[in-house]
């Protein structure tokens, strides 16, 4: 309680995850799956660009780095966009506006 943090261990296959976070959040609180989830989305993104130091060309068609990226952009990097916002409002700039503007910049531009 004093943290206001927890962490929710589920055996696979007897709770539905989404379920889960819902009755969480309507509780009041906020709930988001690990961010091993962001790398996990991440990682076929990043790994044609290790390979091009090697002298490999692995480009994914740009369908799916799309598909891929638009996840981990809006849905996951959504708290900052959520910070940022708050900040911006209180007319104050922090953290979560440099990340949500710079990414926002990077994804505008790729897509």
């Amino acid at each position: 309680m004093a943290t206001e943090q927890a962490s929710v261990h589920v055996v696979q296959g007897m709770t539905d995850v989404c379920q889960l976070i819902a009755a969480i959040e309507r509780t009041g609180y906020q709930a988001h799956l690990p961010v091993a989830l962001v790398a996990l989305r991440s990682i076929p993104l990043v790994f044609p660009m290790v390979a091009r130091l090697f002298g490999a060309e692995l480009a994914f068609p740009p369908w799916l780095q799309w598909l891929l990226a638009t996840p981990v952009q809006f849905w996951l990097g959504g708290r900052f966009y959520v910070a940022g916002l708050k900040a911006v409002r209180v007319g104050a700039a922090n953290m979560a506006v440099l990340v949500a503007l710079g990414t926002s910049a990077a994804y505008g531009l790729s897509v």
